[in-house]
């Protein structure tokens, strides 16, 4: 019995590794201890009141990008993955998504560049390094697109160079960067970052780039038909991604002190980059959820052991980080950030919740093509994330925000996992 079973878990391993896996996991491993690292030399390299202009700079920025493409990007991983027996299909969805997407993300370039004479900021010395950034939407739409491509022709060891690629680029010259120039060295880093990851992502689609300039022209129907799903998908990821950047642009417009905002950078830097663990397993699953839309008893059967391994896991983690939280915060950032540790406590256990129900559970209702219940339960969490925001900021600062996020976090997955018990 214990041989058989052995032998069944040594089938999967190599079933995992056969089918890309482990590059996936572990080129998102070290995508983000990468970028952990490139955000702790930040922390060490700019003075506190730098670090927070260049938070506060790039937190506008991904309000820009909010627009990014239309969400095309996100409706070619949805198609493509879907016509994975017609590559012919696949090469005109990834043509019309890099046309749609430079079309959007140069009037989003434009745009970044009339705010910047007309638009105001809480602290406004981000204005000229948001400037700086303007063109970054461009070259950025090109990289995702064939980022998302790799990753929808199951190409994963492509799509996982490309990933450390730009991690690693972006660490070196960031880096440099800060040490040469301070926060415009930092800008010149992402934008070095982007120009050779989108040089190599070119390369490595070299044998695809002819087929897909030669694919056909979409119908009216099929068009219609990815950018309905492409324009909700953007809209869910709207709301969904304000947990994430609200509570800075509110900490910098109610309290204007870019000290404030580097401190609950600091907080929200490890919650966030956790992520990566339940992402990274939905980026390899995601395909085969697609693909296995029909069955819906494969589906829970996929989901409860998503649910259950990723919960396990998480649950851990949120422990020990809340218990060394001190430990934590003074090793990688220093005695200056000690007044990060309690948000930290709070948005760890935020990213429990996120991480192991709603992660899986909006995933899985993005397969089976119920976007609009996705677009639901982020709109209800967003209005709910914008009221609280504002309110708990006035009143508690950096705990309010943290505290906003812990408890749309909760609501969010909630709605989520009620959802897709009624969709299965």
């Amino acid at each position: 019995m214990n041989t058989l079973f052995l032998k069944r878990i040594q089938c999967q391993l190599q079933k995992l590794w056969e089918r890309g896996f482990y590059h996936i996991f572990g080129a998102s491993f070290i995508n983000k201890v990468i970028q952990f690292s490139a955000s702790i030399l930040l922390v060490r390299i700019l003075s506190k009141q730098l670090y927070g202009v260049w938070t506060y700079a790039e937190n506008i920025l991904q309000f820009f990008l909010l627009l990014q493409g239309l969400g095309c990007v996100v409706g070619l991983l949805q198609f493509a993955s879907a016509n994975q027996d017609k590559p012919e299909k696949q090469y005109s969805y990834m043509k019309f998504t890099l046309i749609v997407g430079l079309i959007v993300n140069s009037i989003i370039a434009l745009s970044i560049v009339i705010f910047y004479f007309f638009g105001e900021l809480g602290i406004p010395e981000s204005k000229p390094i948001l400037l700086i950034l303007a063109l970054f939407p461009v070259l950025n739409i090109v990289f995702d697109t064939i980022q998302m491509y790799f990753r929808s022709s199951f190409e994963n060891k492509k799509f996982s160079l490309l990933t450390t690629v730009n991690s690693a680029t972006f660490l070196t010259f960031s880096t440099l960067g800060a040490l040469i120039w301070g926060i415009y060295g930092v800008a010149f880093g992402r934008y070095m970052a982007v120009i050779i990851s989108v040089i190599t992502g070119i390369y490595l689609l070299k044998p695809h780039i002819k087929k897909i300039y030669a694919s056909y022209k979409l119908s009216y129907l099929e068009i219609k038909e990815f950018l309905s799903f492409s324009l909700i998908s953007m809209l869910s990821n709207i709301f969904s991604s304000l947990l994430f950047i609200l509570d800075v642009f509110l900490i910098g417009l109610l309290m204007k002190d870019e000290s404030l905002v580097a401190t609950y950078k600091i907080a929200t830097i490890i919650p966030f980059a956790m992520n990566f663990l339940p992402m990274t397993v939905l980026i390899y699953i995601y395909p085969y959820l697609v693909q296995a839309t029909k069955n819906k008893e494969q589906i829970k059967s996929l989901f409860k052991k998503l649910v259950l391994v990723l919960s396990s896991i998480n649950a851990i983690i949120s422990l020990s980080a809340i218990a060394l939280a001190p430990f934590i915060i003074r090793l990688l950032f220093g005695a200056d950030y000690e007044n990060a540790i309690p948000s930290f406590r709070i948005l760890m256990l935020g990213y429990f919740v996120i991480g192991s129900f709603r992660s899986p559970a909006g995933n899985t209702l993005n397969a089976l093509k119920k976007v609009q219940y996705n677009l639901l339960i982020v709109i209800i969490t967003g209005i709910f994330n914008i009221v609280l925001d504002y309110l708990l900021i006035k009143k508690y600062g950096m705990i309010g925000a943290a505290t906003t996020s812990l408890t749309v976090s909760i609501i969010s997955a909630g709605l989520a996992l009620i959802y897709f018990k009624k969709s299965v």
